[in-house]
Formats: structure tokens, C-alpha cells, sequence
């Protein structure tokens, strides 16, 4: 089981030692860590590298991100196959396993946890108004 810190607005307004709190106050409760992702890697967030993921609109701003240090997530067209995607600059994607594989939901997944090892990318299909509009058409 996770905690989703910051589902509406971005924690890159918090401290370090805040998000590290929040981190040890969950586990104390018996949650297995937090999911958290900020925008502003780029600017407000840099000291929330290995807390939080680079949340990135494109595999492009992904491999910056990476290349800054974080693990990062962006996002994928709605019809990506899971199977193959690179960035730019080739570094592997791991499709989100909840959008991709039947009975796995973020509690039992786990990967977007930036305070453990994990893949350096994770994409996300996008399931955004324009997307599932997209779906119906198809």
C-alpha cells in the first residue's frame, strides 16, 4: 500500500526535509513508501531528486530529466504498445504495469516509488479527455 503525496497541486513547493517526513510518518504507519511526481523538476524540485519522479510531458524532456539525475515519467499516445519503447536517446520504458496487465494497481506495483530502484523511465498512456475521445473514434 502507497500514499499519493500532492494528487492535486505540486509538492516541489515543499522542502526536502518535508517530503522526508511525510516518507517516514507513512512508514511508521505500515505503508510500504509514498508515489509522489512534481513538474517543476527543472527549476523548484531539484531537491527532491530520489523523492519524487521528473513528471515529463515527452520522452525528450525524460531523458533531460534523467540525465539531471531523477527517474522520470511522460507521457505516452493512448495506442502505444508496451513493448519496445525507447527515448531519444535510448534508455528503455517501462509502460505503467496498471495501465498494461490485469490486477496490478499502483499499491501492488510499486515502480513510481522514487525513493527505491527502479526503471529510469516509466510512460504512461495517455487517458486524457483528447484520448479517450480518440478511442471512441477508433
Amino acid at each position: 500500500r502507497y500514499v499519493r503525496i500532492a494528487a492535486l497541486g505540486d509538492p516541489c513547493v515543499l522542502s526536502r526535509e518535508e517530503i522526508k517526513a511525510t516518507y517516514e510518518a507513512v512508514r511508521r504507519e505500515g505503508f510500504r513508501g509514498v508515489l509522489g511526481y512534481t513538474h517543476g523538476w527543472r527549476d523548484a524540485g531539484a531537491h527532491l531528486r530520489g523523492l519524487l519522479m521528473a513528471s515529463c510531458d515527452s520522452l525528450v524532456a525524460a531523458d533531460e530529466a534523467v540525465d539531471a539525475g531523477w527517474r522520470a515519467t511522460a507521457i505516452l499516445p493512448w495506442d502505444t504498445s508496451p513493448d519496445g519503447v525507447v527515448t531519444p536517446t535510448g534508455r528503455d520504458v517501462v509502460v505503467c504495469p496498471a495501465q498494461t496487465r490485469r490486477g496490478v494497481n499502483c499499491n501492488t506495483c510499486g515502480l513510481c516509488d522514487a525513493s527505491r530502484a527502479g526503471p529510469d523511465v516509466i510512460g504512461f498512456l495517455d487517458h486524457g479527455p483528447k484520448a479517450r475521445g480518440e478511442k471512441r473514434r477508433h
